[in-house]
């Protein structure tokens, strides 16, 4: 029945046309450039909405409401991060920004950005081991808490899960939520001058760190710190996120090995 149904409405479909167009006139295409009108007005009309000072503020609100339902109220039972990329997949959608917007666009030089990526995720690594985990546990008293991490040591199969998360969910949902995301649209509550910058960098920084509360203050810290790098790099991109994307994806992968050889649990 539906197939008969599905050829009865190409037929009316090619007849109606063909009809409109012996006279001069195509009523089902006239129809159809109506809807499209209708909705990218409507479209517009949302964006014009949206990209105000105010509505920033709210999508902000929210992402504080998230964050906090899911670490501290436990009432959302996901990582807070899918709930967040998905509002600003939806804002930057109907605000007709996108994420190359926001700088996950082609570098000018892939060679520099690879490198510069690179270095910086093993700079990371090694700043953490040498310098910043000691000076947090010579003030704070306390050693991050990888203990979550520990089935990974020896377990190639379980390893190899984790290098796919690494490469896919933090390296890119972590950069487009929270150093892509977050950081302009705090930015766009002060008009994007200097000084909401630093809030915005100040905000990412907080809630990065707060997102690997299960690791205890140490971890937090040190996160926030890895956060403060990767902004510094979007920052020192051009505001392009394939370098931070990158950073991120190889400080975790080195993370990756160190645990699967028994380091630092």
């Amino acid at each position: 029945m539906l197939p008969i149904l599905f050829a009865t409405t190409r037929v009316l479909r090619a007849s109606r046309t063909a009809v409109g167009r012996e006279n001069g006139y195509d009523l089902l295409g006239e129809c159809e450039r109506g809807w499209s009108d209708l909705a990218s007005g409507w479209r517009d009309s949302v964006a014009s909405r949206l990209n105000t000072k105010a509505a920033a503020a709210a999508e902000i609100v929210l992402v504080l409401a998230i964050t906090v339902g899911h670490r501290v109220l436990r009432v959302i039972p996901v990582d807070e991060t899918l709930p967040i990329f998905m509002l600003g997949w939806l804002s930057l959608w109907l605000r007709r920004v996108g994420w190359k917007g926001l700088g996950l666009a082609r570098p000018a030089n892939w060679g520099r950005v690879i490198a510069l990526g690179v270095g910086t995720g093993i700079f990371l690594q090694v700043l953490s081991e040498f310098v910043t985990e000691p000076i947090i546990r010579h003030l704070t008293h306390q050693v991050a808490d990888l203990s979550e991490f520990a089935p990974l040591v020896g377990n190639l199969k379980l390893a190899a899960i984790y290098f796919a998360l690494a490469w896919t969910w933090a390296a890119f949902g972590e950069e487009l939520t929270y150093r892509g995301y977050v950081l302009n649209r705090a930015a766009d509550l002060g008009g994007r001058t200097p000084l909401a910058w630093s809030f915005g960098l100040v905000l990412v920084v907080g809630l990065f760190g707060f997102g690997h509360s299960y690791q205890g203050i140490a971890g937090m810290i040190d996160t926030g710190i890895h956060g403060l790098v990767f902004a510094i790099l979007y920052f020192a991109s051009g505001r392009n996120l394939w370098a931070s994307v990158i950073a991120h994806g190889v400080c975790d992968t080195v993370g990756i090995v160190a645990i699967f050889f028994g380091f630092g649990v």
